[in-house]
């Protein structure tokens, strides 16, 4: 094997979890001490992911509904924090409007995340 084609070593089981338990860390002292991920992560320059919205929805729900879950959300729950909170929030700061995928529009959001997950 050249050097070009040998492979690059993974990190090993023992550091993955001391990076999940560093994350963690973190993440607990900035709950304990008020520090909001807005706060955080200002000038860090982050792009927003699938899983980003989703913890806007699962902090919605905690604060209207004390649920710290989207599973453990109600359909109606689930569609006031996408609608009352990350919808206007997102529309706020994009200028864009994007509708919770309905039966109505079933087909078309299929397609569009099957496109995404490819």
């Amino acid at each position: 094997m050249t050097k070009d084609t040998k492979k690059k070593k993974t990190r090993t089981g023992q550091q993955n979890k001391a990076l999940h338990k560093l994350c963690q860390d973190i993440a607990d002292y900035c709950v304990e001490t008020g520090l909001t991920a807005d706060v955080l992560l200002e000038g860090f320059g982050v792009y927003p992911e699938m899983e980003t919205i989703k913890m806007m929805i699962r902090s919605a729900g905690m604060q209207k509904f004390g649920k710290k879950s989207t599973a453990d959300l109600t359909t109606t729950e689930l569609q006031k924090c996408y609608e009352d909170v990350v919808q206007r929030h997102v529309a706020e700061k994009t200028g864009e409007y994007f509708p919770f995928p309905s039966e109505e529009t079933r087909k078309e959001a299929l397609e569009s995340y099957n496109k995404y997950i490819q």
